[in-house]
């Protein structure tokens, strides 16, 4: 767009150099007989190039996407060639997509590190959950008759509930851990979801 404007405004600038030469031309009072064919000419060329001028006013150039797009890039100077300045286009293309191409490898490479200290602190959270699903197996029968002998009693349930809790935390975290294990294979991952997911066995806890 801004190309377009600056073209706009050096057409209006020529057509007002243009108006402005014919208006002088026009004043001249004496004219020689074997000057006059010469100005006549000239006034012909003036009026033709004031023409011109106005038509390319009227109708600037459009330029499409892609056009408009290296433009962006690089706006054109108007000393410069279109060979010059496609060139410079070119190279500068070149070297965004270089730069990107770098960047893009560098957040690859810590995405790789994240993901493999993830499935460390998975692999770890899992020993934790076996160990102590070893643990209270050791006492899992006393639990059971200590909630059998709650049922008889008027404030009653707080074994069972414990034991009704414990089994949804720990059903809910794996299931969370196997899907940050998958996150972790896939091409990309998704955070939001899986921290909303822990947060919440968190509140479990608390």
């Amino acid at each position: 767009m801004k190309l377009v404007k600056n073209e706009k405004i050096l057409s209006m600038k020529i057509l007002d150099v243009c108006e402005n030469a014919v208006s002088f031309e026009q004043s001249r009072l004496l004219l020689s007989e074997n000057n006059k064919d010469h100005d006549v000419e000239f006034l012909k060329l003036l009026e033709a190039c004031e023409g011109v001028c106005r038509a390319v006013g009227k109708s600037p150039v459009q330029l499409d996407a892609m056009e408009q797009t290296a433009t962006d890039v690089l706006p054109p100077k108007h000393n410069s060639s279109p060979k010059d300045w496609l060139q410079k286009v070119s190279d500068k293309i070149q070297q965004s997509v270089t730069k990107c191409r770098q960047q893009r490898s560098q957040v690859e490479g810590k995405m790789l590190l994240v993901k493999s200290s993830l499935r460390d602190l998975v692999t770890s959270v899992k020993q934790l959950l076996s160990s102590h699903g070893r643990l209270l197996s050791d006492v899992k029968t006393l639990l059971k008759t200590m909630a059998k002998e709650e049922d008889n009693e008027e404030d009653s349930g707080g074994v069972r509930r414990y034991m009704t809790r414990y089994k949804e935390l720990t059903s809910s975290l794996s299931d969370a851990l196997m899907d940050v294990l998958h996150g972790c294979d896939a091409s990309t991952i998704d955070p939001d979801p899986l921290i909303l997911r822990i947060t919440e066995i968190a509140g479990m806890v608390a």
